[in-house]
């Protein structure tokens, strides 16, 4: 006998991506924010990966809001986001011509939950 796990089609029609504004902040749609828990998880360490260069992903860890260098998530109305201007700016990500748009994951390394930001292939527009 097979053992079948059925998936519920409103919990997989979710769309969790972030995506850039002209102004450096990332906005989060509302997948992503009951993903993160962004309620909750007020506070994040943003980083990229060291090892390779060619990693263009971001990878946000939640801590608590006393952590040294924590990246506040501000909230306008029931929109969430982060400001990390320098932080694109250091990646020469150009934000500033067309807005990115990030997959996000959840992941777990050494026991530790992050949360990473994939950018998507870039579409040239028509």
């Amino acid at each position: 006998m097979v053992n079948i796990k059925f998936y519920n089609a409103k919990e997989n029609s979710v769309i969790v991506k972030a995506t850039t504004h002209k102004s450096g902040k990332i906005g989060f749609s509302t997948g992503a924010k009951n993903l993160m828990k962004l309620e909750a998880n007020r506070y994040f360490k943003v980083g990229v990966n060291s090892d390779d260069s060619s990693d263009k992903s971001l990878y946000l860890q939640p801590v608590q809001k006393d952590e040294e260098g924590a990246f506040t998530v501000n909230k306008a109305g029931s929109y969430y986001y982060l400001r990390v201007k320098q932080i694109l700016d250091d990646m020469k990500v150009k934000y500033e011509e067309s807005g990115i748009i990030y997959n996000i994951k959840e992941i777990e390394i050494e026991q530790d939950k992050y949360y990473v930001l994939t950018p998507r292939p870039n579409k040239e527009k028509k």
